[in-house]
């Protein structure tokens, strides 16, 4: 309490961290328009009052009223900011806030009838305790400080530690485990030592990196330069065994933080079950309303930038056209007019036949391969530079089946068809493409003049990503698969747009050859090629290496079964699972990291120019941002779906606890306004996203199978709008579902099995009349 005036008592209730101030005929909870601390109320108090007496020049701390209303206002709070910055600790300390406790609860903890105790998180399910509440702790006969002769009303509420609600969503949210998974990592490099000096054994030093099992990198010597990283061999025998375990340890980071994060918060919500329900309701919401807003600013300026890039650049003979090119197509038992159709799209460019060759990758094992390979090199013979055909042959050690494996078969043997030419090299650019990839018009053009427009010492570390649309077969998908399939578009597109974002390739992307050739190429035994190898290149690189956007669409097949719609679910279904294996790569990251370490403080690093401490610690700084990109794809979706079940248990429990008098309802409606109020925002910009959805395949309509059954685009529209909403959850279900299988996988598997998701057949009846007889005609004229 303080005096300021005659017969004028503001009255302050401190119950920390809660502060309440009386106003007329009401209390008004600082909690309940969430101001996180003191401070932040004190300065804008200070500077609301400031404003309203500047012309009076009314002192902070010798305020006096005049008759005026607006002065009295003015008074009051500088004066309140006043009370609450310097004079919270004295009710306190007066013992006027202090909380009666039964004399039970007293003598049981051993203190006096008299003393101030306030409760603890887990006192709420104490019922012989009286639960605390502003009405107990404010002492009778404080009047109003506006209306002295009114009594202020107050609103019973619960007590909720703000500390405790920040911890636990620290805990909650994975990525700020990220910090102390690094700061474990550098202490583990610390740790590790080396037998001898790196120039004792050459060997050694091309060696590849085993962890548990599993081939990190692959480096032979007769291909590829030393890699920066310290080979396994090198290590002493206690470092074998440190680095072992950590290993194992990084496998098991993924279920830990898929399950772990979960666990830790059952256990907490005995303790803290109001804060464990806040910082759960307040984590999902919130998650969504920033991915929605993310998706929905970034996803219209690449919508924007696609539209403006729509026209292909004609050729010239400018310093692009210098520019070699080499397309990798890794397929394994793909229909022949699939493929066709990735290589007319290829073919369209102004260059094709004297600067882009083609390497048709097909499996050994795949029976019909060699006639594949002879029926494609006849029908585009002379639209290309060259195309040669490799077949990976199986049972190779450390060599699943894959397209990971594929895409490292097949590159090694281009650069035995070149010979390893270091001038090629220097001047090539690698494309990966899945059999399916549609190229726009004007790609590769524009794919060279970026190119040439970097600087020369950047090209070596450049990759490039073009947005990915999955609509080839767009009326023909499922509406599950149609959630999925605006979900995956809008984000690849925002990814690319946003300039800060840290973006990895997908599915479809471009680098210089120069890079692959210095990381080692593919890496055979990690199931997700495309977010690993961009993973590798910022490693070995140690952080050089970059992904620049090419705004024109690439477009490829979703799985489906024909004239099966729950075939196609579950195609669309083995699909998720295998990109959820993804996860892995977060185990890789973690893996690598020691051994980068080690390496940089070695003596190779310094006769190699790496960039030494420098460069690891930029790498490391830039690698944060990569590891919580790959929490936010991997990690988050898998655990919110669990918050939501645990949230919904913890409702229960605390409803049917027989704690009606400790006013559970009612923390049930405040905390669950604002997260109404957010998830209603997200719902929103989902409407806002199906919108861009739509108008991107506008944009892309001549290039989709078949027509809409649905000809009104307004209608169309409606109907995408709907099943996007209605579907959204059925399909981050499923999401969920299998991040949680991947993170088991990656704990108990060494190796994984690479399930392939049915492509459409030209045959088959799920396509138009007109393409069976393309593709009838297409067969007939190359076997004759």
């Amino acid at each position: 309490q303080a005096s300021w005036g005659e017969g004028c008592m503001l009255a302050v209730a401190d119950t920390e961290p809660y502060r309440y101030l009386a106003t007329p005929g009401k209390a008004c909870s600082i909690s309940q328009v969430m101001v996180p601390c003191r401070m932040l109320l004190f300065y804008l108090l200070a500077i609301t009052g400031i404003a309203l007496c500047c012309q009076q020049k009314v002192g902070a701390e010798n305020c006096e009223a005049s008759a005026s209303e607006d002065q009295e206002v003015a008074v009051t709070l500088v004066q309140a900011s006043v009370i609450l910055e310097k004079k919270a600790r004295r009710s306190r300390s007066h013992g006027l806030l202090s909380p009666s406790r039964p004399a039970s609860a007293k003598a049981k903890n051993g203190t006096k009838a008299g003393d101030d105790v306030l409760p603890s998180g887990s006192d709420i399910w104490n019922e012989d305790l009286n639960w605390i509440s502003v009405q107990q702790l404010h002492p009778a006969g404080v009047i109003s400080t506006l209306k002295p002769y009114r009594q202020p009303e107050w609103r019973n509420v619960s007590y909720i530690s703000l500390a405790v609600i920040m911890l636990l969503c620290c805990v909650a949210y994975p990525a700020v485990l990220v910090a102390g998974l690094l700061v474990l990592s550098l202490v583990v490099s610390m740790c590790l030592s080396v037998k001898r000096s790196w120039d004792d054994d050459e060997e050694a030093s091309h060696g590849a990196v085993q962890a548990e099992g599993r081939e990190v990198t692959s480096s032979p010597p007769s291909l590829f330069p030393e890699l920066p990283v310290l080979a396994k061999q090198r290590l002493t025998d206690a470092s074998k065994t440190l680095y072992t375990c950590w290993a194992y340890f990084c496998c098991m980071m993924p279920s830990m933080m898929v399950f772990g994060a979960p666990i830790l918060m059952v256990f907490l919500a005995r303790p803290f079950p109001q804060e464990t329900l806040i910082a759960l309701s307040m984590l999902t919401t919130v998650f969504f309303f920033s991915s929605s807003c993310h998706l929905l600013i970034f996803a219209g300026k690449g919508l924007n930038d696609l539209g403006l890039a729509q026209r292909p650049q004609s050729g010239s003979q400018g310093p692009e056209t210098q520019v070699q090119h080499w397309i990798i197509l890794p397929q394994y038992k793909e229909e022949v007019e699939v493929v066709s159709m990735a290589l007319r799209s290829v073919a369209q460019c102004t260059f094709a036949k004297s600067k882009i060759g083609i390497v048709l990758a097909f499996e050994e094992r795949e029976a019909e391969a060699p006639q594949k390979a002879e029926l494609l090199k006849r029908s585009f013979e002379g639209q290309f530079q060259e195309i040669i055909t490799v077949y990976h042959p199986a049972g190779l050690p450390n060599d699943p089946p894959g397209k990971a494996s594929n895409l490292c078969w097949g590159f090694k043997e281009l650069l035995k068809h070149i010979k390893s030419d270091e001038d090629i090299i220097s001047k090539s650019i690698l494309t990966v493409a899945d059999a399916d990839s549609e190229f726009s018009a004007g790609y590769f053009e524009a794919l060279s003049s970026q190119y040439m427009q970097l600087e020369p010492s950047k090209r070596r570390y450049q990759m490039f990503q073009s947005p990915v649309f999955h609509l080839k077969n767009f009326h023909r998908q499922p509406a599950p698969v149609i959630a999925g399939t605006c979900f995956t578009a809008m984000q690849e597109l925002s990814m690319l747009a946003d300039s800060n974002g840290m973006t990895l390739p997908y599915s479809t992307y471009s680098l210089s050859m120069q890079l692959a050739f210095d990381v080692g190429g593919w890496d055979p035994e990690w199931i997700a090629e495309d977010y690993h190898m961009g993973i590798k290149c910022f490693l070995m690189t140690l952080g050089r290496s970059s992904i620049q956007p090419v705004m024109l669409a690439t477009m490829n097949y979703m799985p489906e079964e024909d004239d099966n719609w729950w075939g196609t679910c579950m195609a669309r279904w083995t699909q998720i699972k295998r990109h959820a294996l993804g996860f892995s790569d977060f185990a890789y990251y973690f893996m690598m990291l020691p051994l980068v370490f080690a390496y940089v403080v070695s003596q190779a690093a310094q006769k190699k120019r790496h960039g030494g401490f420098a460069a690891f610690w930029r790498m490391l700084v830039l690698g944060t941002c990569l590891v919580v990109r790959l929490v936010n794809v991997h990690v988050i979706i898998g655990v919110l779906s669990t918050y939501g079940v645990l949230e919904l248990a913890l409702k229960i429990f605390l409803k049917f606890a027989h704690i009606r008098d400790h006013w559970t309802a009612f923390l049930f409606d405040t905390v669950g306004y604002l997260p109404s109020v957010v998830l209603s925002g997200s719902a929103v910009c989902t409407v806002f996203l199906t919108i861009m959805f739509f108008k991107a395949y506008r944009l892309l309509q001549d290039r989709v199978e078949g027509e809409p059954y649905i000809k009104t685009p307004f209608l169309h529209w409606l109907k995408i709008c709907i099943t996007v909403i209605g579907m959204s959850p059925v399909y981050l279900v499923m999401l969920a579902y299998a991040l949680w299988c991947a993170a088991l996988n990656v704990l108990t598997q060494t190796s994984f099995e690479y399930h392939v998701a049915p492509k459409p057949s030209a045959t088959g009846s799920g396509k138009d009349e007109e393409a069976k007889v393309k593709l009838n005609a297409f067969t007939e004229k190359n076997l004759q």
